[in-house]
């Protein structure tokens, strides 16, 4: 149209280029693939033009993916205070810039999440209800190897000493191994 300005490459599947001059260096700074629909490729970060000043899509036309390299990390808040990190192999880590204690992954309001409060400590939290759904529930040590609590839909419920079985519910009442004080 004759409001448009265009740039046209004849050479069919030849990539476009935008090279400046950066300390005396060319340098590539985007280029287009034509032989990928013209995909960008760009040499360096891509920044909004202010703080807080721009998003990645919008309610009408959002990003389908996103794909990160191992050991990427997602930097939130204007200090990047809260980090969500892919561990290779592993999974991902939401960490924050103050240690252990404060960082929170919450679920539909503040009182109700996950947090680590101290190292190894792991605390779920909810402000009315915490439900655990399964088919059985095995408490366990961390080496999964010595049993606390055992309970099995329909089944037994066991209650273990030092990974001894001590008392056991059955559909007759229950069973108690060893002796019971009373106080």
């Amino acid at each position: 149209s004759a409001t448009n300005l265009n740039i046209k490459s004849i050479v069919s599947n030849g990539d476009m280029n935008f090279i400046g001059v950066d300390g005396g260096v060319n340098v590539t700074a985007l280029t287009f693939d034509m032989s990928e629909a013209g995909a960008a490729k760009f040499n360096s970060n891509i920044s909004p033009a202010t703080a807080n000043g721009a998003s990645l899509g919008t309610s009408a036309l959002e990003w389908s993916d996103i794909y990160l390299a191992d050991g990427s990390v997602i930097f939130f808040g204007a200090d990047g205070d809260v980090t969500l990190t892919h561990i290779a192999d592993t999974g991902l880590l939401l960490s924050d810039n103050s240690g252990v204690g404060t960082t929170q992954l919450q679920f539909g309001d503040s009182g109700t999440y996950i947090q680590q409060s101290a190292n190894g400590v792991l605390e779920l939290f909810s402000d009315t209800t915490l439900e655990i759904n399964g088919d059985a529930l095995n408490l366990k040590n961390t080496a999964s190897n010595e049993t606390y609590l055992a309970a099995a839909n329909g089944g037994a419920v066991e209650l273990y000493h030092n990974n001894s079985k001590k008392f056991e519910t059955t559909s007759a009442g229950g069973t108690l191994t060893g002796n019971l004080t009373v106080s």
